[in-house]
């Protein structure tokens, strides 16, 4: 069961509220309470695949409403465990990326470029104008 501190204008003062995907129930304060996902039916799949304006073979509500309700179910046991004194990653893989030195490797070939170029002046190449 996963807890959650509210902003206290959603749910009752006290006892149980429920929502249209879970169960509310308010525990101590007012402003902590905890929820209990309720199972998906077939008609929430239906409503939702309505809504989402998706076209789902009526054989297969079954098993659309058993992967999502083992989604969901994976998704409260991740609510479930303790993230207390764990900082957040911005990825995943927090490593370092291994940079190359900023080192000249290249010499300066400007004159040379240049040399073989139709027009330059000043260092700079001379291209013909594109917009009137």
């Amino acid at each position: 069961m996963a807890s959650r501190e509210a902003d206290g204008t959603s749910l009752p003062q006290s006892g149980r509220y429920v929502g249209p995907s879970h169960v509310y129930y308010t525990l101590g304060p007012p402003v902590f309470w905890c929820f209990c996902p309720v199972p998906i039916s077939k008609d929430d799949v239906d409503r939702v695949a309505q809504l989402a304006r998706i076209g789902i073979d009526p054989t297969e509500i079954d098993t659309y409403t058993a992967d999502l309700d083992r989604i969901l179910n994976l998704v409260e046991q991740m609510n479930e465990i303790s993230t207390q004194g764990i900082e957040p990653l911005a990825h995943p893989q927090d490593m370092q990326l291994r940079l190359r030195g900023d080192t000249v490797t290249e010499s300066d070939q400007r004159t040379l470029f240049q040399s073989i170029a139709p027009q330059t002046d000043q260092g700079h190449y001379l291209v013909p104008k594109v917009i009137d």
